[in-house]
Order: C-alpha cells, then sequence, then structure tokens
C-alpha cells in the first residue's frame, strides 16, 4: 500500500516539477516566453499517467472495467427452413 503511494506522489512530482520550477522562477526573474504552455503540457500528461497507475493498483476498477469491455456480440444465425 505504501508502496503504491510513493508511485503516485513520484508520479505526479516528476510531471508536475517543471510548474512548480517556473513558478519558482517567476519570483526571482523574468519567466521564459511561453511558460505556460510548457507548464501546461506537462500537468496534461500527469493525469493520464496517474490514472494508468490508479487502473494498475487497483483489482476491483480493473476487473469492472474489463467486464465492461468484454461484453458478448449479439450475433443473429439465419433460421434453417
Amino acid at each position: 500500500m505504501a508502496r503504491r503511494i510513493v508511485i503516485l506522489i513520484m508520479i505526479l512530482f516528476k510531471s508536475d516539477f517543471p510548474y512548480g520550477l517556473f513558478a519558482f522562477i517567476s519570483f526571482f526573474t523574468i519567466p521564459p516566453k511561453y511558460y505556460l504552455r510548457i507548464v501546461f503540457v506537462f500537468v496534461n500528461l500527469s493525469l493520464p499517467m496517474v490514472m494508468i497507475s490508479l487502473f494498475q493498483f487497483t483489482s476491483k476498477l480493473k476487473t469492472s472495467v474489463m467486464k465492461l469491455l468484454k461484453y458478448r456480440p449479439n450475433v443473429i444465425i439465419a433460421p434453417i427452413t
């Protein structure tokens, strides 16, 4: 359990580090041009990474999604006359 939490925190820390870095830089100097676009890309990448890791960690969620994806096709067989 603690290992999973540490992995999630590390994913969030590594992917959102540029956001914090640019915020820290903006207190002392002028940040680079278009820095918010760079930050936006990193923050948007962190959400799918966290969602994928949560999907891998929780077995109940994994089984329910797999049940939804493994639906039986509605096959119609022609009657024999």
